[in-house]
């Protein structure tokens, strides 16, 4: 059962609540000020507008080329604040929890999906793996995916690994559920999203479930997953679920 927190961190706010960080920051940046940058321009136009020069109808496509810009970066931070929660949850039901599943999360960053997972299954074990690339998500360390463990009372069940979606530290058939989100399409060269498809397959016992969820879809899998065995549903569509660009597919694999 996952220890119990003390009655300081219960008190202190700051303890108390979860971070998950903003994903891909440099995009949300870059969408922000390209949006800013562009509207600055457009309303700057508008300023000069007189009669022997008109700028005002020059500035109608500026300005609509910053809202493109501008949805971007709000759909990201929607996503971070509320639609990776709406995700991981609607992914977590697509199984019937048992309790003692032996879970792993693919790409963990700051722990989302594994303390989740953890959360349904009290008397399993969870690994989160990551290589914790700060590019990817805000905080990405494996303290801040400490520190998310304690704070959601999960730190006895939730173990912390290095490692590679390419080579998978665990063994054959030995997993009930793998999870990953917003995770393979990083993964460079692009030729490789194949062989990390196969490790998630190679770990899965007999009747274990994968949830995969990627931006902006997640196409290209099927094909891997179904070469290495799997059954898989979907692709399906998950914008109206995780507010930003997404997709998701469930893949199973036969029973021994």
């Amino acid at each position: 059962m996952p220890a119990q927190r003390d009655n300081a961190s219960l008190a202190d706010p700051a303890i108390r609540m979860p971070d998950y960080g903003i994903d891909a920051p440099g995009f949300v940046r870059g969408f922000a000020l390209t949006a800013v940058g562009l509207a600055t321009v457009g309303l700057v136009a508008i300023a000069m507008a007189t009669r022997r020069r008109p700028f005002t109808l020059a500035a109608i496509p500026i300005l609509a080329l910053a809202l493109a810009p501008a949805s971007l970066g709000l759909s990201m931070r929607a996503y971070a604040f509320v639609g990776k929660h709406r995700l991981r949850d609607h992914l977590l039901r697509q199984r019937t929890w048992r309790g003692d599943e032996a879970v792993l999360d693919v790409g963990s960053g700051r722990g989302l999906m594994a303390i989740g997972a953890a959360q349904r299954a009290p008397f399993g074990r969870t690994i989160a793996l990551d290589i914790w690339s700060v590019k990817d998500l805000t905080g990405n360390t494996p303290d801040g995916l400490r520190a998310n463990t304690l704070i959601e009372g999960v730190e006895t069940t939730v173990q912390i690994v290095h490692g590679d979606a390419r080579t998978l530290p665990c063994a054959d058939d030995s997993i009930d559920v793998v999870t990953s989100v917003f995770c393979i399409h990083n993964i460079e060269p692009e030729s490789e999203h194949a062989r990390a498809c196969a490790e998630i397959a190679r770990v899965l016992k007999p009747g274990g479930m994968a949830m995969i969820a990627d931006f902006p879809g997640v196409d290209p899998y099927v094909g891997p997953l179904r070469a290495a065995g799997l059954h898989v549903d979907g692709p399906f569509r998950a914008e109206s679920i995780a507010l930003s660009i997404a997709g998701y597919l469930v893949a199973t694999k036969p029973p021994g």
